[in-house]
């Protein structure tokens, strides 16, 4: 599965679509930033509150950022989605809500990398996806 880049201030992003979905069927679509520094795929908090979820019973956890400081995030397993047609994946896996503004989610190591192999070439302004076998359900 190929994604072109996104242009985004004069540099060229690997942000994909991503869907999050509930077992009712619900489900929000958002940008998000492949990562390879981050160890944990997060999402805005606002989205979770969309689904319906209650996160106040959830431990918080914390991540160092890059430039420094920590941030609070609170896991909840999902059911996430790519699509580029004719190919749809979908895998489950326990992601992180920020109570943050994000311009974009981010995919990280936890959520994300641990189930796909990636190829990512600046010069064409591409990445290449391919899950790993097999994906949780």
């Amino acid at each position: 599965m190929q994604f072109p880049t996104t242009l985004r201030r004069g540099c060229h992003r690997p942000l994909i679509p991503v869907k999050l979905q509930i077992d009712d069927g619900r489900y929000v679509l958002i940008d998000a930033l492949i990562d390879t520094g981050a160890d944990i795929s997060l999402f805005p908090q606002h989205l979770a509150e969309q689904l319906g979820f209650d996160l106040s019973s959830q431990p918080d956890g914390m991540v160092n950022a890059a430039v420094g400081g920590k941030c609070s995030y609170r896991l909840r397993d999902v059911t996430l989605e790519l699509r580029r047609p004719p190919d749809v994946v979908r895998w489950k896996a326990s992601v992180g809500f920020v109570d943050l503004t994000m311009s974009y989610a981010i995919l990280g190591t936890r959520g994300f990398f641990e189930f796909f192999d990636l190829n990512y070439s600046a010069r064409s302004h591409r990445v290449e996806i391919a899950a790993c076998d097999p994906l949780p359900a």
